[in-house]
């Protein structure tokens, strides 16, 4: 069993908070947040934990992955991009089928949380519960291939 860090803290309590913000508050588009960023919080503590990495080489892989872009004038990733892509190729060593599915999950729930952060529209209750299975998903698919 691994030592729990506080990205993996984190996230437990962003997962938490979500539940508590749909369930009874009725805050869908904060709870949709949560969810987004309870997984890469796992993500990262994925990374961290079974690949040794850490802030500063996350930082400098998203640097020249998008040096290598701009000079092939492909447009650059952004920073969660840059860490979903992280973590898909990393599955895909595991199972193709997982990796897609987690890319899949976390291009839906990323759609969600930009729509519930930053458009003049409101998140409704399917939305929310849509939101829970793409993360708890993504959640299962790296406790199942990493975080035993």
């Amino acid at each position: 069993m691994e030592k729990e860090s506080f990205l993996s803290l984190k996230a437990k309590q962003n997962f938490a908070a979500a539940k508590l913000l749909f369930r009874d508050y009725t805050y869908y588009s904060c709870s949709v947040h949560c969810i987004y960023y309870g997984c890469i919080q796992t993500a990262k503590h994925v990374l961290f934990t079974i690949k040794s990495f850490d802030d500063k080489k996350i930082t400098r892989l998203y640097y020249l992955e998008n040096n290598k872009r701009r000079k092939k004038a492909i447009k650059p990733l952004g920073s969660h991009e840059f860490l979903i892509k992280l973590v898909y190729d990393f599955i895909k060593l595991k199972s193709h089928r997982d990796a897609n599915a987690v890319k899949n999950e976390f291009n839906s729930l990323k759609v969600l949380r930009l729509k519930g952060d930053y458009e003049n529209e409101l998140i409704n209750f399917v939305q929310s519960q849509q939101a829970l299975k793409q993360g708890e998903k993504i959640i299962h698919i790296l406790k199942k291939l990493y975080l035993k």
